[in-house]
């Protein structure tokens, strides 16, 4: 995580790099495109004001073909609206060449109304076939995680996913 002292250094990289740089922008004498004005410096000191990391345990919810699973501490950042996460849990399927389903909680609160509104994806450690797909679960404001298994062994899947907060 990021103490005081390393974000007062990186606005201060920042101011001088936006202060380089906005001389590119300048159009008829100003800072002005199609009549917005450009205040680089406001936009990405925002940006970094709102630079959230953490961390937290997914609640897992075992919804097709799973006998069990368990959630890894997960790490998280947030940059204004938009949430990346990265984790691991581990799965055991109930039977094989069958959807399986896993509901994965999400660190920071969204309520999304389309599947597509958070994307992302699984893979086991040790097996080259079982992947998955993460997507929005609008019901129940999480993520699902899909994928047709291979095996019935216990699975240790690493994950990414992005989603926007709504």
């Amino acid at each position: 995580m990021f103490n005081p002292q390393d974000i007062a250094q990186i606005r201060g990289l920042i101011k001088q790099e936006t202060a380089d740089l906005s001389q590119y922008l300048r159009i008829d004498g100003g800072r002005k495109y199609q009549g917005h004005e450009l205040d680089l410096n406001k936009a990405l000191l925002n940006n970094v004001a709102n630079f959230k990391p953490g961390t937290y345990t997914p609640i897992l919810r075992e919804t097709a073909n799973l006998d069990s699973s368990v959630a890894y501490e997960a790490q998280w950042i947030q940059l204004a609206n938009m949430v990346l996460v990265f984790g691991a849990f581990t799965a055991n399927p109930t039977t094989t060449a069958t959807a399986t389903t896993l509901g994965l909680s999400l660190p920071v609160a969204s309520n999304f109304s389309d599947a597509a509104q958070l994307g992302g994806t699984a893979s086991a450690q040790a097996s080259s076939g079982d992947h998955a797909a993460i997507k929005a679960d609008a019901t129940n404001n999480e993520a699902t995680v899909q994928w047709d298994c291979i095996g019935t062994a216990n699975l240790s899947m690493v994950f990414f996913l992005g989603y926007q907060i709504r």
